[in-house]
C-alpha cells in the first residue's frame, strides 16, 4: 500500500529561524519576566512611559512709554521702573558715542547716521533711529555670506557631550536616520547657548553636520565596546560591567535598568547576526528595533527586550552578583530625561536610489 503524502503545513526548525523569530518562538514554551524590582523602576521612569514634560520660559515683553521729554517707563505696567534723563545725562552719553565712533571704521552714510543719533533731542526720537537702524542690520544680513560661519568650539564640546549622552539613551528609536536633527533639538530645548537660532538655516545644517560626523565616531567606539564585552569570560562580560564601559563614553549619564536592557539588546544583536558586524551593524540594530516597534510601542517594556534582557543574564550573569548599582529613575537629571524624550522621536533612513557606501561603523 502506497504510503499518503503528509498534508499538514511544515514548521521551519529552529536553526532555520530568524534570530528575532526564535526568540519569540522559545517563549511560547517558558515564561519570560523581568524581576518585580527592575520592572516597577522601570514603569516609573517617566522618560520611557510617556513624553517627559516640556519646561519653557515665558518671552521677555519689552515696552516703553514717555510720560515726558526727558523721561521714559519700561514695561508699560504698574511694576515698570521709571528712569529719567536730565541733559546732562544725554550729553555725556553723545560724548561717549563721539569717542566710540573713533574707534570703528564706518562708512560715510553710517556716520552721518550716527551724527544723527548723537543729535537727537528726544528719547523718542532716539529710539525711531535705534528701529530704523535694527531694520537696516536685518535687510543687510543676507548679504552676508553664510559660508564664513562655523560652529564656535563652546559649540563643539558641547556637540560631543550631548551626541556621546543621545547614543546611550536607552530611549532611542533608530540609531541612523535623522538622528542629528533631534540632538540639535534637544541641545535647544535645553537651552544650551552655543546652539544657533531656528531661523539661521546655514548655521543650523552645519550643525547638523557636525553633529553627524560625532556620532558616527560614537556609535562606532560603542558598537567596538559591544563587541569586547560579548566574549564569554571576558572581565566585563556581566551587564554591569559592560554598562560602566559605556558609560564612560559620558561620565554625566547615570546607569538605570533601560539602560541595561538595551545595552543587552546591542549584544543580542551583534551576537545573533555575524554577517552584521561590520559596517551594516547599526542597519540590522534599527531593522530590529522597527520590527520590535510594531508589536510595542514602548520598546524598553516589550515582551522582546525583556527576553533579551533576561537570556542575556542567564548568559552572563546576574548584575546583583557584582558591586554596581542602578539609579532609581527619580534621581536622573533633568538634561537625561529630557534626551531620553528627543531620542525616542528619531525617523529612520528614507530609502532612496543609488548612494554612497556607508563608511560609518
Amino acid at each position: 500500500m502506497s504510503q499518503q503524502p503528509d498534508s499538514r503545513p511544515s514548521t521551519p526548525a529552529d536553526g532555520d529561524l530568524d534570530p528575532l523569530a526564535r526568540l519569540r518562538a522559545s517563549r511560547m514554551s517558558s515564561s519570560s519576566n523581568l524581576s518585580t524590582n527592575s520592572r516597577n523602576m522601570l514603569i516609573s521612569e517617566p522618560a520611557l512611559t510617556q513624553e517627559a514634560p516640556l519646561t519653557f520660559f515665558p518671552d521677555v515683553q519689552l515696552d516703553a512709554s514717555f510720560s515726558s521729554q526727558d523721561s521714559f517707563t519700561f514695561g508699560g505696567s504698574a511694576t515698570s521702573t521709571a528712569t529719567s534723563a536730565s541733559p546732562c545725562d544725554i550729553l555725556a552719553n553723545i560724548q561717549l558715542g563721539n569717542t566710540l565712533k573713533s574707534g570703528f571704521k564706518l562708512s560715510a552714510q553710517a556716520e552721518r547716521d550716527f551724527d544723527a543719533w548723537c543729535k537727537s533731542p528726544t528719547y523718542q526720537h532716539q529710539l525711531t533711529l535705534l528701529c530704523l537702524f535694527i531694520l537696516s542690520r536685518d535687510q543687510a544680513a543676507p548679504q552676508v555670506d553664510p559660508g564664513l560661519w562655523k560652529p564656535s568650539n563652546a559649540l563643539l564640546v558641547d556637540i560631543k557631550t550631548y551626541a556621546r549622552a543621545f547614543v546611550l539613551c536607552p530611549s532611542v528609536s533608530h540609531y541612523l536616520g535623522n538622528s542629528a536633527k533631534y540632538v540639535l533639538d534637544a541641545m535647544r530645548s535645553l537651552r544650551v547657548t552655543s546652539v544657533p537660532p531656528e531661523h539661521e538655516n546655514f548655521q543650523i545644517t552645519s550643525s547638523q553636520s557636525a553633529i553627524s560626523t560625532k556620532l558616527t565616531h560614537v556609535r562606532s567606539r560603542l558598537k567596538g565596546i559591544v563587541g569586547s564585552c560579548s566574549e564569554l569570560g571576558s572581565e566585563h562580560a556581566n551587564i554591569a560591567d559592560f554598562a560602566v564601559q559605556a558609560q564612560a563614553l559620558c561620565k554625566r549619564t547615570k546607569i538605570t535598568v533601560a539602560m541595561y536592557i538595551r545595552l543587552a539588546f546591542l549584544r543580542w544583536v551583534y551576537n545573533s547576526y555575524p554577517q552584521s558586524k561590520g559596517d551594516t551593524y547599526w542597519q540590522k540594530v534599527d531593522e530590529c528595533l522597527k520590527d520590535m516597534s510594531k508589536k510595542c510601542t514602548n520598546l524598553t517594556l516589550s515582551q522582546d527586550m525583556i527576553d533579551i534582557y533576561n537570556n542575556d543574564v542567564e548568559k552572563y550573569g546576574d548584575p546583583s552578583s557584582t558591586s554596581h548599582n542602578v539609579v532609581d529613575s527619580h534621581s536622573i537629571d533633568e538634561w537625561q530625561t529630557r534626551l531620553n524624550t528627543y531620542a525616542a522621536k528619531v525617523q529612520p533612513e528614507t530609502k532612496r536610489g543609488a548612494k554612497r557606501t556607508r563608511t560609518s561603523t
